[in-house]
């Protein structure tokens, strides 16, 4: 099904310099909501060209399967596996925006596939991660990675165009370790990366090939969601990311996979759906959402309007402490 595509809608936009990675993106359907459309434009970062298209329409599969709950309200069940219960919803709280059970709800712990268990895995770690990356850029919960021979050589091995590399992780709300990318050129933010798995390397490697990604996108490009950044703009957040490098303690990467997820006992809210609806059923997207956790990126709007989360009292996080730090640039 995926390669009926080839050529129409998928396209290899380059190869990293320095290695096979290939690049790519997609251009598929999309479903204008208001005066919006939903994104269509996914892409995708791997060393087999089969794996890059898969991820591309995987990534458009998500997006578009999001988009289509949006206005839809319909009744479905979630499972939340740390109470057992069985909650009915309707379908629009799955969708872009805002809603009053979940707050904000953006592309966050998303996934798509056809193994059920490991698409709860994904999008699970997808929505921890986003909240970890929270913790460590308001509130330094978290540690400078050494960028010692080995991580040296795995960056080598990538290929970046940047010159400054910053690498974060945190541990605050699961035993797995999150890593956190950060890439300036000439003291200018180019792209970020973010990732959580059980085994930490391939966690460091993903963070460092999603911000390889983005930097293939957005560098020296007017695309970049950071081209409306002003010289004090730039200035601002390379000072922000330098002082947290400095002010986190240092640690050396310790690669000690995991076999089990084991979240913080204050966590209750994790709630999985099925996306899908009966007019899309191929592949199966899975949703992981909580009332809890912000469900979507930690920038400091998102924030704002979900201040009422657990997350954020538990943290003591509040709109003096959010507004204190320039706005989170993952993306």
């Amino acid at each position: 099904m995926i390669f009926c595509y080839v050529r129409k809608h998928y396209q290899i936009l380059k190869y990293s310099y320095l290695s096979n990675y290939k690049i790519g993106t997609g251009a598929f359907s999309t479903i204008k909501i208001g005066d919006k459309l939903s994104p269509f434009t996914p892409s995708a970062i791997s060393l087999s060209k089969y794996n890059m298209y898969k991820k591309i329409h995987q990534e458009y599969l998500e997006r578009f399967r999001i988009a289509h709950n949006v206005n839809n309200y319909s009744e479905f069940q979630s499972f939340n596996p740390l109470t057992k219960e069985i909650n009915t919803h309707t379908r629009n709280v799955l969708g872009y925006g805002d809603n009053k059970e979940y707050g904000t709800m953006d592309t966050t712990g998303t996934a798509s596939g056809l193994s059920s268990k490991e698409l709860k895995e994904k999008a699970l770690l997808e929505l921890i991660e986003k909240n970890e990356v929270m913790l460590i850029w308001y509130l330094e919960k978290g540690f400078n990675v050494l960028i010692d021979e080995e991580i040296k050589k795995l960056i080598n091995s990538i290929g970046f165009h940047s010159e400054d590399i910053y690498i974060f992780c945190s541990s605050n709300l699961c035993n797995l370790t999150t890593f956190a990318v950060f890439l300036f050129d000439d003291k200018g933010i180019v792209s970020t990366g973010v990732s959580l798995n059980k085994d930490p390397k391939k966690a460091l490697t993903n963070a460092l090939l999603e911000a390889k990604l983005l930097e293939s996108f957005y560098r020296d490009s007017e695309t970049s969601p950071y081209k409306s950044f002003n010289q004090y703009n730039y200035k601002i957040i390379y000072e922000f990311i330098d002082k947290l490098s400095k002010s986190m303690k240092c640690i050396n990467f310790v690669d000690d996979i995991q076999q089990d997820i084991i979240l913080s006992p204050w966590i209750n809210s994790i709630e999985f759906a099925v996306l899908n609806t009966n007019s899309y059923q191929e592949y199966v997207t899975i949703r992981c959402f909580s009332k809890e956790l912000l469900n979507a990126i930690p920038s400091d709007g998102n924030i704002l309007a979900n201040l009422d989360k657990k997350i954020f009292r538990i943290y003591h996080l509040d709109e003096d402490g959010i507004l204190k730090k320039p706005s989170c640039i993952i993306l």
